[in-house]
């Protein structure tokens, strides 16, 4: 399962300034925003969300990041899955899926 669906961006804690909210075509670092000098300048905290349907559970369910340029922290059904941070990058989110819609979250860097 590819999670090619939109994404919302929100800025946490961070400096100079927290940039304005972002609803992404698909998962991408906030660097990639070169037309927004807020991003280009931000350090600080990014929250990633969306979610997507299972059809059926899933036990052994592996997340995997093609890159990731920090950490990320996982979220999923308001649950902390765990910190990926180096090479694989990924992570057993199995037990934390149900059948269904999925609240998904990521925090970079963590």
């Amino acid at each position: 399962m590819v999670l090619n669906q939109p994404w919302q961006l929100t800025f946490k804690e961070g400096r100079p300034e927290i940039p304005k909210p972002k609803t992404l075509n698909k998962l991408q670092p906030w660097t990639n925003f070169t037309e927004d000098s807020s991003t280009q300048s931000f350090s600080g905290i990014g929250v990633y969300t969306t979610s997507f349907k299972l059809k059926k559970k899933a036990d052994d369910f592996v997340l995997k990041f093609d890159k990731l340029y920090e950490s990320a922290k996982v979220i999923i059904n308001g649950q902390d899955a765990g910190i990926v941070w180096s090479l694989p990058y990924e992570i057993n989110v199995g037990k934390y899926l149900k059948k269904g819609k999925l609240p998904f979250r990521l925090k970079f860097p963590t």
